[in-house]
């Protein structure tokens, strides 16, 4: 079976399928990636939020329990802290400790950088 197409023309159609193909493959790994990363920063927003729904519930609690003071601190001492194992410690010092002055010093020490 003999072709009407030359070499040249052969080659061009050949060019322009790999290139459809690499441009598919380009499309639905984009589309891939760019679903990915939709999912990923989700993950991460909603991550974030509940950590400062935690912090915010402690510093009400706190102002309940040992007023507003108490709770402007721990506002003041939980401004750049990311660690939940950190935020767990302010927790059970909520919980356990029974005047402010004892409170905000346990605090202190649970949201003190390590090192």
């Amino acid at each position: 079976m003999e072709s009407d197409l030359d070499e040249e023309e052969v080659e061009a159609i050949l060019r322009e399928t790999l290139q459809r193909w690499w441009q598919q493959a380009y499309d639905r790994g984009l589309e891939k990636g760019l679903e990915k990363g939709l999912e990923k920063g989700l993950e991460q927003g909603l991550k974030q939020g509940l950590e400062q729904g935690r912090k915010d519930m402690l510093m009400q609690q706190a102002a309940r329990k040992f007023g507003h003071r108490a709770a402007g601190e721990l506002s003041y001492l939980f401004r750049g802290v990311s660690d939940p194992a950190r935020v767990d410690e302010v927790t059970r010092a909520l919980i356990q400790c029974a005047g402010g002055a004892e409170f905000s010093a346990r605090a202190r020490e649970a949201v003190r950088p390590s090192g």
